[in-house]
C-alpha cells in the first residue's frame, strides 16, 4: 500500500486515475495486467478512452511486450498516455477537456478548503488492496511487495527519461547545446554549497565527465583551507593543525573511495559531503568560504565551467564524453531520490505508522529541487543524493545513459523505444 501511495503522489490527475484503475484491476497483486485478459480493457475504459483507442493501445502493447510473459507494466501505460497527450497537442479531445475541467474544479476546491492538491490513492482502491493482502500468506505478500516496488522503480525511471528528453530534444541542435541543458538541470538540483563544491571539483578535474580521481578531489579541497583562512584566526596556519587536518581529510576520503575504482561520480561526492557531520567537517577544514556559496546563488554553468565548455565546443569527442558523464550523474540523483522514497515507505511500515500522502517528502524533488534541498539544508540528509544501494544506483545510471544519449551523426539525442528498457 505504501508503494501504491508513493507513486500516486508523483502523478498528475489523469495518470493518477489510470494508476488507481490499474491497481484496482490487479486482483492478484502482480503489479502487471495480463495483455489478453479483460482487466486491461476495463482499466482503460475507466479513464473514458474510446473503444477504438483502447484497441490501438492493446495492439501496440502486443508488439512491445512479446516474450515478457504477456504482462503489461504501468510504465507501459504511462508511455502510451504520454504519446496520446503529445499527439493531441493543442486540440484537446472531449476526454482531455473533461479531465482538464475536473482538474480545475479540484484545484479550486482544494485552494478554497486549504487541502492539498497532491493526487492520492482512492480510499476504495486502498480498501481493495487491504482486503487482498489479508487473504495472502506472508510469502505471497513479500512477492507482491517486490512486484509493486519494481513497478514504482520502472515508472520513476520512465519519468526520469521523459523529463530529460523533454528538456533536451527541443533544444538539441548540437552536442554543446544538449550538454548545457543537462548542466542547467543539475545546477537547479543542487544547493548553493553543492554548486560551489561542484565548481571546485570540476575546476581541478582534467576531464569534464562528472567523475573525479582521489588526487583531483584532494586538489579541489586543498583550496578550501587557504580561502577560509582569510576570515579565521592565525591559528589555522599552524603546521600542527594543518597536519592533523590533512590526516582527517585523508581518512575521510578513504571512506569515500573504499574498494571502488580510481574514480567516483559527482553524485557520490555530493552525498559524501552533505552527509558528513558538520562539526567534523569544520574541524577537518572541509569548509567552503561564504563568498563562494553566495556567488553560487546566481552563477550559471556557462560561467562555472567556461574553460571546459570551450574545450567541448572545439572537440566533439570531449562534448560527447561530458554529455554522457553528466547524464549519468543526473540518473544517479534520480535513483537516489527513488531509493529514499522506498526506504521511507519501508521505515514507516516497520514502525507501524503506515503511509500518508500528505507526508510524502519525495513529491517535489524532481519538479522543484531547490525547494527540496533547502528543506534538507543543515541536516545530514541534505541535497539530492541519499544513502542508496550501489546496485540500484549503478543499474539506473547505466541504463539511463544508454537510452538517453544515443547520439546520432549530428550529435542529437534520440529516445529509445520501450519504456521498460529505457530508463
Amino acid at each position: 500500500m505504501g508503494y501504491c501511495e508513493m507513486l500516486s503522489c508523483r502523478l498528475n490527475y489523469e495518470e493518477n486515475e489510470l494508476w488507481n484503475n490499474f491497481v484496482s484491476a490487479d486482483e492478484e497483486l502482480k503489479a502487471t495486467l495480463p495483455l489478453h485478459g479483460d482487466e486491461l480493457s476495463w482499466a482503460l475504459e475507466q479513464i473514458n478512452l474510446p473503444q477504438e483507442q483502447i484497441e490501438d493501445w492493446i495492439e501496440t502493447l502486443k508488439a512491445e511486450v512479446q516474450g515478457d510473459d504477456d504482462g503489461v507494466d504501468f510504465a507501459d501505460l504511462l508511455h502510451l498516455l504520454s504519446l496520446q497527450s503529445e499527439t493531441v497537442g493543442s486540440t484537446m479531445s472531449l476526454t482531455n477537456a473533461a479531465s482538464a475541467v475536473r482538474t480545475s474544479i479540484l484545484q479550486l476546491w482544494n485552494n478554497a478548503t486549504g487541502s492539498s492538491s497532491i493526487p492520492c490513492m482512492h480510499r476504495h482502491v486502498l480498501d481493495q488492496v487491504r482486503f487482498r493482502c489479508a487473504r495472502m500468506e506472508n510469502s505471497q505478500l513479500a512477492v507482491a511487495a517486490t512486484a509493486y516496488q519494481r513497478s514504482v522503480v520502472l515508472s520513476f525511471c520512465w519519468r526520469c527519461e521523459k523529463q530529460l528528453l523533454d528538456e533536451v530534444m527541443p533544444k538539441s541542435t548540437s552536442l554543446i547545446t544538449s550538454l548545457l541543458v543537462v548542466l542547467r538541470m543539475l545546477n537547479r538540483a543542487f544547493t548553493p554549497v553543492q554548486r560551489a563544491l561542484w565548481e571546485l571539483l570540476s575546476t581541478a578535474s582534467k576531464n569534464f565527465d562528472g567523475l573525479f580521481t582521489k588526487e583531483e578531489i584532494e586538489d579541489a579541497l586543498g583550496v578550501i583551507p587557504a580561502q577560509t583562512s582569510q576570515t579565521q584566526t592565525a591559528a589555522l596556519e599552524l603546521s600542527e593543525l594543518h597536519t592533523l587536518r590533512r590526516e582527517c581529510q585523508g581518512k575521510t576520503m578513504n571512506k569515500l573511495f573504499g574498494d571502488s575504482p580510481c574514480k567516483v561520480s559527482l553524485a557520490h561526492v555530493v552525498h559524501w559531503w552533505t552527509n558528513m557531520d558538520e562539526d567534523y567537517r569544520l574541524a577537518a577544514g572541509f569548509e567552503i568560504a561564504p563568498y563562494l556559496e553566495h556567488r553560487a546563488l546566481g552563477r550559471q554553468p556557462e560561467e562555472m565551467f567556461r574553460t571546459h565548455l570551450r574545450t567541448c565546443a572545439g572537440s566533439e569527442s570531449e562534448a560527447r564524453t561530458a554529455l554522457r558523464g553528466h547524464v549519468g550523474v543526473l540518473a544517479e540523483l534520480r535513483a537516489a531520490a527513488v531509493w529514499r522514497g522506498l526506504v521511507d515507505v519501508h521505515d514507516r511500515s516497520t514502525c507501524g505508522t503506515g503511509t500518508n500522502t500528505s507526508q510524502c517528502s519525495y513529491v517535489s524533488e524532481e519538479d522543484n529541487p531547490n525547494e527540496t534541498t533547502s528543506r534538507h539544508e543543515g541536516t545530514h540528509d541534505q541535497g539530492e543524493v541519499s544513502n542508496c544501494e550501489d546496485n540500484l544506483s549503478n543499474s539506473c545510471t547505466s541504463s539511463t545513459c544508454e537510452s538517453t544519449t544515443q547520439l546520432g551523426s549530428q550529435g542529437n539525442i534520440t529516445p529509445s523505444g520501450h519504456p521498460k528498457f529505457s530508463g
